[in-house]
């Protein structure tokens, strides 16, 4: 293994599968409904460029490494994906800030990003509903160990990922038929 940051934590190994195993079946159960799932940003670079870019601080490789992880393409339309597959025995998801808000300004600049959690509880990034912000670095350690600033994003209000899909479906069919 490299010398990462991420590359001594403890339990890397064993959430870099956790992780993995959940994007392969995001990306199974995104097939069923219709759509064509590839990989995307980060995940597509060589190991030593990512290994590179988590390096540096600048906007240009911020906005590389916080763009989300799949594509999902249909007949009609095309989303981003990003997979949460973090572990929470609390009450709460997590979602990086520095994340969080350049997704949410790639949304407002009309992409559609559906973020999707364990349980396949999901919503579009600009719908999320964030219970609190954590900024201060000894909380921040405390809480989740990185000692960056996160958001808390409750379960409870997560609709499942069949919901969000299905909604999505009846929008673009009544879009559809508007245009006729």
């Amino acid at each position: 293994m490299t010398n990462t940051p991420y590359a001594n934590s403890s339990g890397f190994e064993h959430r870099l599968k956790i992780g993995l195993k959940f994007e392969s079946r995001v990306e199974r159960i995104l097939g069923n409904y219709g759509f064509l799932v590839c990989r995307f940003g980060l995940n597509t670079l060589p190991k030593f460029v990512k290994d590179r870019l988590i390096c540096l601080n600048d906007a240009t490789a911020k906005f590389v490494r916080y763009l989300p992880d799949r594509l999902a393409i249909s007949e009609n339309h095309a989303f981003f994906v990003e997979c949460k597959d973090q572990i929470s025995k609390t009450q709460n998801y997590t979602f990086n800030l520095e994340e969080f808000e350049g997704q949410l300004e790639l949304a407002q600049a009309g992409l559609r990003i559906l973020v999707i959690f364990p349980g396949f509880k999901s919503q579009w990034i600009e719908r999320l509903l964030i219970a609190r912000v954590f900024t201060d670095s000894d909380l921040l350690h405390k809480f989740n160990g990185s000692r960056k600033p996160f958001v808390l994003i409750p379960k409870t209000s997560l609709p499942d990922l069949d919901s969000v899909i299905k909604n999505l479906k009846q929008h673009v069919q009544s879009t559809e038929q508007k245009s006729y």
